[in-house]
């Protein structure tokens, strides 16, 4: 069986073309990850106090979840410590219905 040997210019063009392929696909991804965290980041400082599928869900999730909890302190104040500063006794977290649509039950702050 004879082997095809691809001229040496072909072969160039092609690692060449696959190469720049390759770099634009990569910054494509990263350029679209940097906007996902941008826009994270401005709804994170930013939260609507308006109703609306994020306003409710900021609301439900703000003090009492799990995966934001290592914001406590640091970013928000925990539920007890905002119950207090708004003037009430104490806050906990209780597990309620929630107002966001992506779920149906969510921890929330209530101040006593």
């Amino acid at each position: 069986m004879r082997r095809i040997e691809v001229p040496r210019m072909i072969h160039d063009f092609v690692f060449v073309y696959y190469s720049t392929y390759r770099k634009f696909i990569l910054q494509m991804i990263s350029c679209k990850i940097a906007a996902l965290i941008t826009i994270f980041i401005i709804f994170s400082f930013f939260p609507p106090t308006e109703g609306g599928p994020i306003g409710d869900c900021w609301n439900t999730w703000s003090r009492c979840s799990r995966w934001s909890s290592g914001g406590t302190g640091i970013l928000w104040k925990g539920c007890n410590n905002r119950c207090k500063e708004l003037g009430y006794k104490s806050g906990s977290c209780i597990l309620r219905p929630s107002d966001c649509p992506l779920t149906s039950k969510a921890y929330r702050c209530e101040c006593k």
